[in-house]
């Protein structure tokens, strides 16, 4: 089965999370409407690829991104180790991370 293309829904609110094993509360923030619309762009731009995503342990585990749509439904992208994973109800594709957003360039 081929992945689809990334697309995020329209978000009404989009909150990134910084995946830490500190102790402390993983950071988090909220993207503004031009942040949200960037991240948007890079998503869609990354190349899709197969096998399965990889998952933090301890230490850092990537960024979080959790999107609500206007209509309250939700979306996760998790960007860690060089790969973007959306998560859905039945499945959960994944891509490669050339726009490096598991290392630090998810707008902030």
């Amino acid at each position: 089965m081929t992945p689809p293309q990334v697309t995020l829904q329209p978000s009404a609110s989009t909150a990134v999370t910084l995946g830490l094993y500190s102790g402390r509360p993983n950071p988090q923030w909220e993207l503004t409407a031009d942040q949200d619309t960037h991240l948007h762009q890079i998503v869609a731009s990354l190349p899709r690829v197969s096998g399965v995503a990889p998952q933090g342990g301890l230490g850092y585990s990537g960024f979080t991104v959790a999107v609500i749509g206007p209509d309250g439904r939700g979306q996760v992208v998790i960007a860690y180790a060089k790969t973007v994973a959306l998560q859905g109800i039945a499945s959960t594709w994944h891509w490669r991370d050339e726009a490096g957003l598991a290392g630090g360039a998810v707008p902030a």
